[in-house]
This record gives C-alpha cells, sequence and structure tokens, in this order.
C-alpha cells in the first residue's frame, strides 16, 4: 500500500510510504534520493525495491532531500535543484522522525550512488539507523587520464589484481606511476 507524506520542517519535504498489504511492521528501510533523481529511482528502481520489500512483509519510506524531485528546497529557494553535496543528514532525520510518529521502531537505510554516502553520514551521528545497505561507485571522482581504461576495470576479480603483483611488467609499470593496471 502505498502512501505520499509530506514530512519535515513545515512538511516541505516528501516521500512515500509503502507498507505490506497485510498485517505491520516495525521495521522500516529508509530509502533515499540516489543523486538528482527523485524518490522513485532511475527507471523507478525503488519503487519495484519497495514493493518486493512489501511482498516480504517490510515497510520502506523513499523519499526526495530537499530541493530535489518533489521535495522543496529551504525558503526563497523552493524550486531550485539543491547541490548534491549538500548535508542530508537533517533530512534523514527527518525522515525518521515522521516514522516514528507512525510507530515504526527499527530502522534500515539504502543507500544507492550518492544516496549511500548521505546514508552513511546520516549512520554516522543517528544512533536509530541500525543496519545500513550502501551500494556505490567504486569512484567519487572521474580518473583525470585514461577513463575508458578505468572503466574496463570494473569487473576483474582481486584474484586477478593479484596474479598481476608477480608480473615484472606490472611492477615497472606502477614504478613509473602508470596506473593502467591491465598491463
Amino acid at each position: 500500500i502505498d502512501m505520499p507524506l509530506k514530512f519535515g520542517p513545515e512538511n516541505r519535504l516528501f516521500g512515500m510510504l509503502c507498507r505490506p498489504e497485510r498485517g505491520s511492521t516495525e521495521e522500516m528501510v529508509l530509502i533515499p534520493s540516489g543523486g538528482r533523481e527523485p524518490s522513485f529511482g532511475a527507471a523507478r528502481q525503488n519503487v519495484v525495491l519497495a514493493r518486493k520489500l512489501a511482498q516480504l512483509g517490510i515497510a520502506s519510506f523513499r523519499f526526495d532531500f530537499a530541493g530535489l524531485g518533489d521535495s522543496l528546497g529551504p525558503p526563497g529557494t523552493e524550486r531550485t535543484f539543491s547541490h548534491a553535496f549538500t548535508d542530508r543528514v537533517a533530512d534523514v532525520r527527518a525522515a525518521i522522525d515522521a516514522m516514528e510518529a507512525l510507530g515504526f521502531s527499527r530502522f534500515t537505510i539504502h543507500g544507492l550512488c550518492l544516496g549511500a554516502f548521505h546514508a552513511l553520514h546520516a549512520a554516522a551521528v543517528d544512533p536509530r539507523l541500525s543496519s545500513l545497505v550502501l551500494i556505490n561507485l567504486p569512484l567519487f571522482t572521474v580518473p583525470t587520464t585514461n577513463v575508458l581504461g578505468q572503466l574496463e576495470q570494473r569487473g576483474h576479480s582481486a584474484g586477478e589484481y593479484l596474479g598481476k603483483l608477480a608480473r615484472p611488467g606490472s611492477w615497472s609499470n606502477l614504478l613509473r606511476g602508470r596506473s593502467n593496471f591491465a598491463d
């Protein structure tokens, strides 16, 4: 059962509560925005996740950070996109407060990409977050050189890289300051 909610200071934040069809639960998975996309996520991935959790008997609350999606920004900047790395701890705390008011008492936070960054920061200061599911890119910055080489390395196992340490050419590249681990 999906239910839209306004919450936070002056009800400026927006989220969607997704509850199991039958029964109640004290468990809640918070699903904040993953970056610039609204709470439904890229290709509606957060909606799919929320409904799957509900089928498993777990409630969730997907929500937009202030100034993103359907959440208003601070007064005077209501419809201005907020910066992606704005501190979001207050938004996460407001979501927990709203869910506590509805009777939820155990909180997990799921963060994808930039949402993982903000989830980790919120968990560091709010003890009500008992579990974290953080999914993130391996880098927060794009390499300035050999971007294609960096992308080609995704998916290689740690064992493959350990094997390369035994090759003299790998050490030579490392000592020369080359970052192409494919050699």
